[in-house]
Parts: C-alpha cells; structure tokens; sequence
C-alpha cells in the first residue's frame, strides 16, 4: 500500500517553492533507506503535483506526543530507545550520503502501523559536495535549530543535525519542548533514574544540545556508540519488534493543517479549486516526473499531464490510500481516455 500526496501548483507559485519541490524531489529520487519515508513515483496535471510515498498510517510523532501529554502518560525508556534508534539509523545513512536533512522534529518522524518510524520531509535538505563540506545557509524550524545556524557568517554540518535530534529527544522524555530555545531545565533537573529517563539518556540528550558544536558528537557513529545504547542491536534493528503501536481506529492523520513547510503543504485540503497557473510558471515544473517502481513506458508520459482528470483518483483529497495495481488501474482508464479524446 501506498501513500499519494498531492500539492498544488498555485501554492507553489504563490510561496515560490519550485526550489522545494525540485529538491524534493530529486532526494526521493536518490536516498532509499528502510528508515525513511521512500519515494515511489511522482507525476503532475496542469494544476497538481502528485507524489507517492510510503504509507505510514500511525501518522507523525508530534500526533503522538501531543496525544501522550494530553493523557498524562509517558513514553518509557524502551519506546524511546527504540524512536531513538530508528532516527540515528536514518541519520547516518542520510550523513554517508553527503545529506543535510536540516529540519529535525517530531512532525517529520513517520510512524507506520506496525510501529516503524521513518524521516521524512526532504524539501529543505542539503546535498554536500564533500565530507568535510559544511552548509552556510539558515534553514530548518526555530526551536529545533541549533545555535550556530542561528549567527550571521555561520557553517555547520552533522553536529548541528545532533542538537535537533537532543530537542526531539527532550520532547520524547518531557513531552513538551524546553521552555526556553536550547535549554533543557527538565531534563537537567531529573535526579536519579525515572520510567522514562535513566542517566545515561539524560547524558546524551545534555551531550547533544551543548552551546558549542565542537563539544557534541561529531557524528551519528558517536551517538550510536554513547552509554544509552550500550549493547543495544543496532544491527539486527529491521528485526526487532516495535514496542510501541499506534492505537487501532485513531485518528493519527491530520488534515487540513495549517501549511508551515513544504511537507505539510502536501497535506494540506483546499478550500476551494485551484488557481489557473500561467504558462510561464507551468514551465518551472518540468521534470517533475518519476517513476521508480510501476516502470510505466515513457510513451505514456501524455496523459499523465491531462488535466484534473487525476484528482478524481484522491476523491478530491489531499492524501489518499492506494496500492501499485489500483494506480495501475487509474492510468490504464486515464489513457483510454486520452486516446479518445
């Protein structure tokens, strides 16, 4: 089963995120990592772009860490070990890349139904042309921006994506952000071991939000080698059972969010139909085509650009739940009927 994601191109001209869009594209065109949300295929009519991605039912961690506070419970010390984990698995592969991902928190962390976690949400990353190769452009949210990111003539490169993952990880323990940017007074003030928090997690969330760069880890191998994982199975992880599920008959996705970044523009309903987009800004989406698993001939490339007739196959959402031979079965009747007329 997949998951189709459609943006409007009115938005993206409006927002001028052709930049975004590209970008995004072209990462799920090259990274494929069972700890990320993969790509599949991407096409457009005149006025969509559609992607499809990895379904992942349990929605985003922030769903669950809201929900968790609002019940009054804790994740414990197994359920954040294993979030963990998964997140400095898909940071490594994204860092052996030469991948900036630059917009670490919990709404970009995937939960399927079975409890597997995947990174999401490309649109802002960076492509390195080296190892040593930092990124001197701000982007990213603000509460989870390391501070550097923040000082005018800054660089950086993977320790800043560590202290984004230290704020991620203060949300996992405490449930909230810390209430001043890039001070973590709970964690700092938890004395002994509690169900969530034992001192080595408390030494490595502190480890990763340190002030200066120089004095976090310098990479993801370091994290994985730090106390709070000490014998843990990185290896055999794709194996291990997810101790924690989202709940059966939840509502875990949301829609008709407010759009703040790229990502949670593509899930975003309209209110209305979209604008027309000039034939000037309609050449700023070419390219905007992929496929890497149906492998459709490229002489079908036509009707996939055939006015709104595929928006009828998402019921007039903005996400919709499909599977290889239901979008097979669409295209088949879209050509059919681009043949006739």
């Amino acid at each position: 089963m997949y998951a189709m994601k459609a943006l409007e191109k009115d938005v993206v001209v409006k927002k001028n995120m052709f930049d975004e869009v590209h970008r995004e594209l072209d990462f799920l065109k090259t990274l494929n990592c069972p700890h990320i949300c993969n790509g599949h295929w991407a096409f457009q009519d005149n006025n969509h772009l559609f992607v499809v991605l990895d379904l992942s039912m349990g929605g985003d961690m922030r769903v669950h860490i809201d929900r968790h506070r609002k019940m009054g419970r804790h994740f414990d010390m197994d359920e954040i070990r294993y979030f963990a984990a998964s997140l400095v698995l898909a940071l490594r592969y994204c860092h052996e890349n030469l991948v900036l991902h630059r917009d670490i928190k919990p709404d970009n962390v995937l939960v399927d139904a079975k409890g597997h976690l995947r990174l999401t949400d490309f649109g802002i990353s960076a492509r390195l042309n080296s190892a040593d190769t930092k990124c001197t452009d701000s982007s990213g949210t603000l509460a989870y921006m390391a501070p550097e990111i923040r000082l005018p003539g800054h660089s950086h490169i993977y320790p800043s994506e560590g202290y984004s993952m230290g704020i991620y990880f203060h949300e996992l323990v405490a449930l909230h952000l810390p209430k001043e940017i890039g001070e973590p007074e709970y964690i700092q003030n938890l004395n002994g071991d509690t169900k969530q928090c034992n001192k080595e997690l408390k030494a490595l969330i502190l480890s990763l939000m340190e002030p200066l760069e120089s004095d976090r880890p310098k990479d993801m191998k370091e994290v994985m080698e730090h106390d709070f994982f000490k014998g843990y199975n990185f290896e055999g992880f794709l194996d291990l059972e997810p101790p924690f599920k989202p709940e059966e008959g939840s509502v875990n996705i949301q829609e008709n969010a407010m759009a703040a970044d790229m990502m949670d523009a593509l899930e975003t309903a309209p209110a209305k139909e979209p604008d027309k987009v000039k034939p000037e800004d309609q050449v700023k989406f070419k390219g905007y085509e992929w496929n890497n698993d149906l492998r459709i001939s490229r002489n079908k490339s036509s009707f996939l650009r055939s006015p709104s007739r595929i928006r009828t196959s998402i019921s007039g959402r903005r996400i919709s739940i499909t599977n290889s031979e239901n979008i097979k079965s669409q295209l088949a009747a879209l050509e059919r009927t681009h043949s006739k007329g």
